[in-house]
């Protein structure tokens, strides 16, 4: 009959997993980290692609794409700017981040009359079907662009 000491051990060999684990995000967690280190390396020597969108003017006040992307993959860092080319006068436009229709990120900035810049760096956020950053003003005119660094899988 085993041991103690047999039991302990037979538990760390099913949840540690042997060296020889086929590397697998749903396996042992030496296969775990396995996957989590060949996937570093990938991004590591990959490079980013960059989607990119500007308006010139905001026609209108609905919702506008600035950029979106089918695929899977990490968004990794966005950013976007905005101003109002009428002197005086300030407008609310607010931006938003959707991966997989679903909205993870809103910001409302006020654009006056000199480019307000802002980056956002994300902590790999994970898509697995799309990624969209739109803007919505409070009223039309404003000049708009937004970038956003992509890793595909």
């Amino acid at each position: 009959m085993f041991g103690m000491v047999e039991q302990i051990l037979g538990y760390f060999t099913r949840m540690v997993g042997t060296r020889v684990d086929v590397s697998d995000i749903n396996g042992s967690l030496h296969a775990k980290t396995n996957y989590i280190s060949e996937r570093t390396y990938y991004w590591k020597h990959t490079t980013a692609g960059v989607l990119s969108g500007s308006i010139g003017n905001i026609g209108s006040t609905s919702e506008t794409t600035l950029f979106s992307a089918n695929g899977a993959g990490f968004i990794t860092k966005f950013d976007y700017s905005a101003k109002e080319p009428t002197t005086g006068l300030t407008t609310n436009v607010t931006f938003r981040l959707y991966l997989d229709n679903v909205k993870v990120f809103e910001r409302v900035v006020a654009a006056g009359n000199t480019t307000l810049t802002f980056d956002f760096v994300s902590l790999m956020w994970r898509f697995n079907s799309n990624v969209k950053l739109t803007v919505q003003s409070a009223a039309a005119g404003p000049v708009i662009s937004g970038n956003g660094y992509v890793f595909y899988d």
